[in-house]
C-alpha cells in the first residue's frame, strides 16, 4: 500500500508539472523543463508494478520459497498461487491474467529498460490566452502495447493507478483473511462488483445515432479492420436550414448500423472503450493504432481528432 501510495504521489506531481509546461519550454535550453515531468510519469508506473512485486515477496516469505526478495507477481504467479489456497489463491490468478497486469508489465519494461513512458512532446493550443503541452508515448511503440505512439500519457497512467488500488486492497483482504483467519469474504465480493461497475460505467454509451446524420465521405477512405470501419469526422454546418453535425467518430460493419460518438470533450480510454464494446478488442487496437487520436481545442470545446501526421 505504501507503494501504491508513492505512485499517487508521482501521479498528482506529474498532473501538476504537465499543466505548468508552456510553448515557451521546448525553447529553454538552460535547463531540462521536460525531465522532472518525466521522472514522475515513468515513476507511476514502476511503483504501481513495484507493489504487485512487494505482495509477491511476501507471499514467498511466508512459504519458504528460494529466493523470495526475488519474487515478482508476473513471472512467479503460478507458484505463488499454488502456496496459497481460497480466495488468496484465486485473487493472485484472477489479477494475473488481467489484460490490465499484462498492460502494466509492458509499461513498466519500457520505463525501467527500453526508454521512457513520456519520451514525446507535443504543444498544441489549449484554452484560450494560454497553450496546452503533453507527454506522447514513444513513436517506436511495438504493437503489442495497449496503446498506440504518440498517445497522450496522462490517461494511460490515470488507467493503471485506479485499476491497481482495488487489485491491491483485495490482496490485502485475501491475505487478512488467509493468514489471521479473520472473514473477508464479503470484503472480497464487494471489492469484485465494485470493479465490475466501473468497468461497465466506462463502457457505457449513451449516444443515439440518428437517422438524419448522413454517412460522411470520410468512409470510403476509411481503415478496416476484417468487417469494421472507422473514421473521424470534422463535422458540418447548414447555414441555411441552421443544423449542424458536430465533428465524431464513426464506426460502421460492412452493411450494418452506423455507429456514433461525438467527438466533443471525448477522452482517448472513451472511445476506446466504445470500439472494444461494438467491434472487440482486435479491432480498437488496430483502428487506435492506425488514427493515433490526440486532442484538440476548437470553437466548440476540446476535440478528440486523429493525428494529423498519419
Amino acid at each position: 500500500m505504501l507503494k501504491l501510495r508513492i505512485a499517487e504521489w508521482h501521479l498528482a506531481e506529474f498532473e501538476r508539472l504537465e499543466d505548468e509546461l508552456t510553448g515557451a519550454d521546448f525553447f529553454d535550453f538552460t535547463r531540462e523543463p521536460f525531465l522532472p515531468v518525466q521522472a514522475h510519469a515513468d515513476g507511476v508506473l514502476v511503483q504501481i508494478a513495484a507493489a504487485f512485486d512487494a505482495f509477491a515477496c511476501a507471499v514467498a516469505h511466508r512459504h519458504g520459497l528460494p529466493a523470495p526478495d526475488r519474487a515478482d507477481f508476473g513471472g512467479w504467479n503460478e507458484r505463488l498461487a499454488e502456496a496459497e489456497s481460497g480466495d488468496l489463491a484465486g485473487a493472485l490468478r484472477e489479477i494475473a491474467a488481467q489484460n490490465e497486469f499484462e498492460g502494466l508489465q509492458l509499461y513498466r519494461n519500457l520505463s525501467a529498460h527500453r526508454g521512457m513512458i513520456g519520451e514525446l512532446q507535443r504543444g498544441t493550443a489549449g484554452e484560450p490566452g494560454r497553450d496546452e503541452v503533453q507527454l506522447l508515448l514513444p513513436d517506436w511503440l511495438p504493437e503489442e502495447f495497449p496503446d498506440y505512439p504518440e498517445a497522450s500519457v496522462r490517461p494511460i497512467l490515470r488507467r493503471y493507478l485506479y485499476w491497481a488500488r482495488p487489485c491491491i486492497e483485495l490482496l490485502r483482504a485475501a491475505a487478512e483473511h488467509a493468514w489471521s483467519g479473520d472473514s473477508a469474504s464479503e470484503q472480497l465480493e464487494a471489492d469484485k462488483r465494485d470493479r465490475s461497475e466501473r468497468r461497465d460505467g466506462s463502457i457505457e454509451d449513451t449516444t443515439e445515432p440518428t437517422a438524419s446524420v448522413a454517412l460522411p465521405t470520410e468512409e470510403e477512405r476509411a481503415p478496416r479492420s476484417g468487417e469494421w470501419r472507422a473514421w473521424w469526422s470534422g463535422g458540418s454546418s447548414d447555414f441555411l436550414t441552421g443544423t449542424t453535425v458536430p465533428p465524431a467518430w464513426y464506426l460502421k460493419r460492412d452493411e450494418g448500423e452506423l455507429h456514433v460518438k461525438s467527438a466533443v470533450g471525448l477522452e482517448v480510454d472513451e472511445l476506446r472503450a466504445w470500439l472494444e464494446e461494438l467491434a472487440g478488442p482486435e479491432v480498437a487496437k488496430v483502428f487506435l493504432r492506425e488514427h493515433r487520436p490526440r486532442h484538440m481545442q476548437t470553437n466548440v470545446g476540446r476535440v478528440l481528432i486523429p493525428s494529423l501526421r498519419r
